[in-house]
């Protein structure tokens, strides 16, 4: 079966505001920094949490129930390796402690202290996805949240040097799940993409932005198209678009030649309401 590497997020509506509260402190004796989002606007919770040590993002989500926050680790989407449990907590207080449970029953204190990520009116929202040598924050206007972002800053792992920062003007924000890891020129390396809009019915595009091994810097690429996705089998991009309530669409497939976009095939079919079929038709 072909191993295909889709750019598309799954998600369940457009965040229309983002409350990001960035925490610092400790689980147990090591340093970790939390990263939640809209936590008290409603009963479900999204946060990240990272080891200072590793600087491998971890995906928590949970609920408030009976008066107490728990966030929980899982291992896919099935198997729980820890929670994270507050009890009453304060969450207009500087302060958020609570216990880190095991699966297998070990118990650590959380003890951890609000920051003022705050940068000049904008604030930085960790990324889920990194790659083996780097972690990335999205620079966002805490303002004007969803036209606001600005760039993504390129972060090492475990020194926290900033690397590269660069410039995602225009791009709708996302929250934690703004980026996505892949290999999206074929070479073998890690690149990365960043969720640029939406359109009508399934359409959405992103800015891909590969790394280059000889300057050692991410650039971005001229990679365009609606609804990309990436073979990395037979080494192919695809590309669909759907228009007009479904009744016209279009398929196209790229070859990548020195990191531009070949295009190979396309084909556009369009609803005939006469004969009430679907018919292959020019593309424009």
């Amino acid at each position: 079966m072909k191993l295909i590497l889709s750019t598309i997020l799954l998600f369940t509506s457009l965040i229309t505001y983002s409350q990001v509260c960035v925490y610092k402190g400790y689980v147990g004796d090591s340093p970790i920094h939390l990263f939640t989002e809209d936590l008290g606007d409603n009963e479900y919770a999204s946060a990240i949490y990272i080891y200072d040590k590793y600087d491998t993002p971890i995906n928590i989500e949970g609920y408030f129930r009976n008066d107490s926050l728990v966030l929980i680790e899982k291992e896919g989407n099935e198997e729980i390796i820890a929670k994270l449990e507050f009890i009453n907590p304060n969450l207009s207080s500087d302060k958020l402690n609570g216990k880190w449970i095991k699966s297998d029953g070990t118990e650590l204190d959380i003890k951890l202290t609000k920051q003022d990520d705050s940068l000049a009116g904008y604030i930085e929202v960790l990324q889920l996805e990194s790659t083996a040598n780097h972690y990335f924050k999205v620079l966002v206007n805490n303002v004007e949240v969803i036209f606001g972002k600005k760039s993504v800053r390129v972060y090492e792992k475990k020194t926290d040097r900033l690397i590269q920062e660069i410039d995602l003007a225009g791009c709708t924000y996302r929250g934690f799940r703004d980026l996505t890891i892949g290999d999206f020129n074929f070479d073998g390396l890690e690149d990365f993409s960043v969720f640029e809009s939406s359109y009508a019915g399934p359409n959405l595009t992103s800015l891909y932005i590969l790394w280059n091994p000889t300057t050692k810097k991410y650039f971005i690429s001229d990679f365009h198209g609606t609804s990309l996705s990436f073979d990395q089998e037979a080494k192919l991009i695809y590309e669909e678009n759907q228009c007009c309530a479904g009744t016209m669409f279009s398929r196209a497939t790229y070859k990548v030649v020195d990191n531009e976009m070949m295009l190979v095939e396309q084909h556009c079919i369009q609803y005939n309401s006469e004969t009430e079929d679907y018919e292959e038709v020019d593309c424009d």
